[in-house]
């Protein structure tokens, strides 16, 4: 049952302030919200958007952090009772929480890779790798208008510098064994690399991932699904060697349906994979999932 608020005279329940939540960003302006919670709550590093903070509503509901800063009208601050609260335009709308402190962000691989450059917790139970080798459309000149990461490895490639070293599979399942076996954080998994030119060999790429993880963390002791984002093969068929890997869901993100849209926002997808390609591995996905 999702709770329900009060906002300029209105009832919202926990998904629409959600939403205006992340639409609207939020403002910590005092330094005593990270001195209450940082040691025994997950903010520790919550001032750096990479590290996927979050709040959580009173039923639980959980809402992505990003520091808007003055210009949002809602705010964190401490009640009289000592929790942290969330205000809008200065009047009080809920107490509000944060998941429990973790050593994850402290941890290093065996090649001595920090965790936090790998991977993010996303909530209470989401391990995500987002970008575990650049993006080759971005490397073009193409990336996606509002990704971050595909920014930067564009401005890398115009300058002519080296690109960060991608994780190998056995820094990944070193993650996921952690994150699952050890701090047992972790119930989903999310696996997403940049956009290349080469899906085939980047689905391979995957299933060695796939494979470290089984032998070292377990797949069985994942309680909830491994998620697979790859880029759209020429031939869908390629990507059934990611689900006999290992991997629950497959997905070719499209991002925008809007045809239009979908060309001016992310290019190098428009340009080098298509709609048509990306439309036929997901066809194929599905058609195999349900069949």
């Amino acid at each position: 049952m999702l709770s329900t608020y009060r906002i300029n005279g209105e009832e919202i329940d926990s998904l629409e302030l959600k939403i205006l939540l992340i639409t609207k960003g939020i403002n910590i302006p005092s330094d005593e919200v990270y001195e209450r919670f940082g040691n025994t709550h997950r903010l520790s590093s919550f001032r750096d958007p990479g590290a996927c903070n979050c709040l959580l509503l009173p039923d639980n509901t959980v809402v992505h952090i990003w520091n808007a800063g003055p210009r949002s009208p809602f705010t964190v601050g401490i009640a009289e009772s000592g929790n942290a609260y969330l205000a809008y335009k200065g009047r009080f709308v809920t107490e509000v929480g944060f998941p429990q402190k973790t050593q994850f962000y402290e941890q290093y691989t065996s090649r001595g890779i920090p965790f936090g450059m790998i991977a993010v917790l996303q909530g209470l139970d989401v391990l995500s790798f987002p970008y575990l080798w650049p993006c080759e459309y971005a490397k073009s000149g193409f990336p996606c208008q509002f990704c971050y990461t595909g920014a930067y490895t564009e401005g890398l490639a115009r300058e002519g510098k080296l690109e960060f070293l991608s994780p190998t599979p056995q820094d990944v399942a070193e993650v996921v064994n952690y994150a699952v076996n050890i701090e047992k954080l972790a119930s989903y998994i999310q696996i997403t690399g940049g956009s290349t030119m080469t899906p085939r060999a980047e689905c391979h790429l995957v299933c060695d991932m796939l494979r470290a993880i089984d032998d070292l963390a377990g797949l069985d002791n994942i309680a909830g699904e491994v998620l697979v984002y790859t880029s759209p093969p020429s031939d869908p068929v390629i990507v059934e060697k990611v689900f006999r890997a290992g991997a629950d869901r497959v997905a070719c993100d499209m991002e925008i349906w809007d045809e239009e849209l979908f060309q001016h926002i992310c290019p190098g997808k428009a340009r080098f994979a298509g709609r048509e390609r990306q439309l036929d591995v997901l066809v194929h996905i599905a058609r195999k999932t349900w069949s």
